[in-house]
């Protein structure tokens, strides 16, 4: 079973962007704190260690679309969806490996500072046809 939900804030603004097929798709950084004490992550933060972990989410299809619309960085959400891990060859002609979460479904958290936010926006991954290919922008 490939499945994960993770709650945190974005870390970046909602960028769009078109596929050559005009499929609408983004990709955006969340933010998710680590558990752990608030004296922990006080420590952790005077020595300048990570206290956060920051996947990369790709959203494709509708749930693109409505994340540009209601979504924007500091904005707390639930992302559901997939692991997805890719690999392409650089300009040095060495192989890199990339993993990110395919989002189907997010739901808000808080209300939106942008107007008539729904509760949450999902798109049917099953029926967006597309290529991986066409993913690496």
């Amino acid at each position: 079973m490939n499945r994960i939900e993770l709650i945190g804030r974005l870390a970046t603004d909602v960028d769009l962007k078109l596929t050559s097929s005009g499929l609408a798709m983004a990709r955006v950084t969340l933010a998710i704190d680590r558990p752990m004490s608030k004296e922990k992550k006080e420590q952790d933060r005077k020595e300048n260690k990570q206290t956060a972990d920051f996947p990369r989410l790709l959203l494709i299809g509708k749930v693109a679309e409505n994340a540009s619309r209601y979504l924007q960085k500091g904005s707390l959400i639930a992302a559901e969806g997939s692991v997805k891990t890719s690999n392409y060859e650089n300009a040095n002609g060495q192989k890199v490996y990339s993993t990110e979460i395919l989002c189907d479904k997010i739901h808000f958290l808080e209300q939106s500072k942008k107007a008539n936010t729904p509760d949450e926006i999902s798109g049917d991954l099953d029926s967006e046809s597309f290529e991986i290919e066409e993913v690496a922008f």
